[in-house]
């Protein structure tokens, strides 16, 4: 599309250079992100089945003027891990700036009981 508004050959080339460059980095940067969020959840699933602790997870955005209407009213959503977020987990749609923190409730009482468990 960016081609077709060109002058000349010379123009339509680059423009069309810019283009295929632009999507590669929203296909690279938004695949980036999903992997980060895959693996993050995988860890956070095993600390979860190593130590028996109640893990959470939570909705984050950017909240600026880039943010969109699903993001925005994701933003702060907390739910125990096994629950999924309503829309699934992010990023949501390209180029989005969202993430999960997980945060994990005893931990260490959970690795001591496991621990004391062990020695009786």
């Amino acid at each position: 599309r960016a081609a077709r508004g060109a002058a000349n050959p010379r123009e339509a080339r680059a423009a069309a250079r810019a283009s295929t460059e632009s999507h590669v980095r929203l296909v690279a940067t938004t695949e980036t992100m999903d992997a980060f969020s895959r693996e993050r959840e995988r860890l956070a699933r095993e600390i979860a089945d190593r130590t028996d602790a109640a893990v959470y997870k939570e909705w984050r955005s950017t909240l600026d003027m880039r943010a969109c209407e699903k993001c925005s009213a994701l933003h702060g959503t907390f739910l125990p891990l096994a629950r999924g977020f309503p829309q699934g987990d992010p990023p949501l749609h390209p180029r989005c700036r969202c993430w999960v923190l997980y945060s994990v409730e005893n931990v260490v009482g959970a690795a001591l009981s496991a621990l004391w468990a062990s020695n009786e």
